[in-house]
């Protein structure tokens, strides 16, 4: 676990770098790293990793989801994310995957600023308002 979380913690770094050096910029200046976040397993037979990493533009708040070795999707399945206050959910999008790797860009709300978790589960189908399947990856959102 060890071996995992310093794995996790030197892409951390890098991402940071990499968005510090290509970060386009405009009137208001370049895109800045608000909070990055390693999402851990939401059960140990889950191998899935990923990172929430916000970042803040001149066009707002903009949360970015990166997963690998998640498990396979079947059918109409699909991976929702969730932003959590006090345990209430409000869905940030659905995504699929390929080779068990996933992405997800969303925007956020001024109201979606105060959540304090996020979570991606693994839903039947990409048309939930609320969590219907086992969550996969999670993390509290914690201040930069």
């Amino acid at each position: 676990m060890d071996d995992q979380n310093a794995q996790l913690n030197a892409q951390v770094a890098d991402l940071k770098q990499q968005l510090a050096i290509s970060a386009p910029t405009d009137a208001t200046g370049p895109l800045q790293v608000e909070n990055v976040v390693s999402l851990d397993a939401g059960t140990a037979d889950i191998v899935a990793r990923g990172l929430a990493t916000i970042v803040i533009d001149s066009a707002g708040t903009h949360l970015i989801i990166q997963a690998e070795q998640l498990p396979a999707l079947q059918n109409e399945e699909a991976f929702q994310v969730w932003l959590l206050k006090d345990g209430q959910p409000a869905s940030a999008g659905t995504f699929l995957t390929h080779d068990g790797t996933g992405a997800l860009y969303h925007t956020i709300a001024a109201a979606e600023s105060e959540y304090d978790t996020i979570a991606i589960t693994l839903e039947p189908d990409a048309q939930g308002n609320e969590p219907r399947g086992p969550i996969v990856l999670s993390a509290p959102l914690t201040s930069a």
